[in-house]
């Protein structure tokens, strides 16, 4: 608490006081009252009898040998930038004006000393952060609104410009690349890789190298330890150096145990490399046999897209009646109508697949056929839809999305980055080639066709050259599953 000396002038303290508090909040007026009321508060004494005021109790005393200008400083508590001569022979007056004119101080009695101490340096960390993550533009800590909204929430922010926020930013990733370096060097197990490229809307090329490991808590890790445009040509050398510096950079080729890719040639030359200098040097485990991964996801999709090759024509009128009836509010109102008229009473949405991803092409296929009747309607009530499947075709569509059912909730399985897939990938794997083994043999004429061409394809990435086996290296997986199993309490008789 402060109090005031009378022979300092205290009534013009006070009317000094009033004055400045009058553009502050409701809640930092009524503090500051409270603050003015202690200025006939009794002072302490001290050994020498005289009062002394404890104003200096907010304050920080420099000694003069620590002083810049060889003199006796006072530093505000909470401010931390008024500095005043601590002299006896000066008083404690400028000191009080200021306390009744300091926001830091005026927050710090609002909130009775209990709330968080406002530092301007944390905000800006959070600031950066924000942006980081959300991928907002620089300008953003320019925007008017969001300077007032911050603004608002604590008086003391000095609101940043966006040349500040991008060297904030700069600096939070120089700081977290330190401290991932760190982490990765004390990494006691193997470190597995995953690498895929992506092109721009501006057809720039990127290149992003993700780090997954195993914490000394048994937890999977995933760091993306780049994301950094690559130059043309895409090449398997071009990306071998490339990822090379980054292993050499990171300080982590003596830790690599795999790679994942997808099944791109560049990909399969760019391993080739990766393994003849990694394992020249000793760093691989098994003489590198096991460094090169087929993503599953992809293979997978890969092998789906040859079996819908042969329903193409009917999943093309699929999606153009989709596009048809998205392309105007007026045709989806059309549409509701028709499936009022049809009494579906599901509230699923029409789904628009992406060509290239066929598990969104199966969720296009399956949406379809809920809305069957509906589109029958639309045909009778809008002569421009031309689209509609035959009967025929839409019984195919029928049977293969029945086919695809089980590929899709493993891709999606396959998909996770929550949780560990290489214990679910042998057991998964081995599923599909049961179902094309079944597929192949089905009755229907149109059904075999599809099975053979996924089997070719799954033969293709999935069998040895030999032809008589699969990629022994997540078995291990599956058998460390199994026996964790076993060693559970009650669990005999499992197997």
């Amino acid at each position: 608490m402060v109090c005031f000396d009378d022979e300092h002038g205290g009534d013009d303290v006070v009317t000094q006081a009033s004055n400045n508090v009058a553009e502050v909040p409701d809640i930092l007026m009524e503090t500051n009252d409270n603050t003015i009321a202690a200025v006939s508060a009794s002072l302490p004494s001290s050994k020498r009898g005289r009062k002394r005021s404890p104003v200096w109790d907010e304050f920080i005393v420099i000694d003069a040998s620590d002083s810049t200008d060889g003199k006796e400083r006072a530093i505000c508590c909470h401010c931390k930038d008024a500095k005043f001569i601590a002299n006896s022979h000066y008083g404690t007056k400028n000191l009080i004006n200021h306390l009744t004119k300091c926001t830091a101080y005026k927050v710090f009695l609002a909130t009775k000393g209990k709330g968080q101490i406002f530092d301007q340096n944390v905000y800006r960390d959070l600031v950066a952060r924000a942006i980081i993550r959300h991928g907002y533009a620089f300008s953003w800590v320019e925007h008017d609104a969001n300077r007032q909204v911050h603004t608002y929430l604590n008086c003391q922010v000095r609101t940043i410009t966006r040349n500040t926020a991008k060297a904030d930013c700069l600096k939070l990733h120089k700081s977290l690349m330190v401290e991932l370096l760190h982490t990765l060097k004390n990494v006691s197990g193997r470190i597995c890789l995953t690498s895929d490229m992506w092109t721009s809307c501006q057809t720039e090329g990127y290149l992003c190298l993700t780090a997954h490991y195993v914490d000394d808590n048994w937890k999977l890790v995933s760091k993306v330890l780049n994301f950094c445009h690559i130059e043309t040509p895409h090449t398997g050398y071009e990306m071998y150096s490339v990822i090379s510096d980054l292993l050499k950079k990171w300080g982590i080729e003596s830790k690599i145990f795999s790679i994942t890719l997808d099944n791109a040639s560049s990909n399969d030359k760019m391993q080739d490399y990766l393994k003849e200098s990694l394992n020249g040097r000793g760093l691989l485990l098994s003489e590198g046999q096991f460094l090169h991964v087929r993503c599953a996801a992809h293979v997978l999709n890969l092998i789906v897209q040859d079996g819908l090759a042969t329903i193409q024509q009917s999943v093309r009128k699929i999606r153009l009646s989709v596009k048809y009836i998205k392309w105007s509010e007026s045709r989806k109102k059309c549409f509701k109508a028709c499936v009022n008229l049809a009494a579906i009473s599901e509230t699923k949405a029409l789904w628009l697949d992406v060509p290239t991803r066929w598990n969104s092409t199966f969720e296009m296929l399956d949406r379809a056929l809920i809305y069957r009747a509906a589109f029958k309607e639309l045909k009778q009530k809008d002569s421009l839809y031309i689209h509609l499947p035959d009967s025929k075709e839409w019984e195919k569509i029928e049977k293969v999305r029945d086919v695809l059912e089980p590929f899709s909730d493993i891709t999606k399985l396959f998909s996770g980055s929550e949780y560990p897939t290489s214990n679910l990938y042998f057991e998964n794997v081995w599923r599909i080639a049961m179902l094309l083994k079944d597929l192949v043999k089905d009755g229907d004429k149109d059904l075999r066709e599809m099975g053979h061409l996924m089997q070719e394809k799954f033969d293709k990435y999935w069998l040895h050259s030999s032809g008589d086996d699969y990629n022994t290296l997540f078995a291990f997986a599956m058998i460390l599953i199994l026996l964790s199993i076993l060693d559970q309490p009650h669990s005999h008789g499992i197997l």
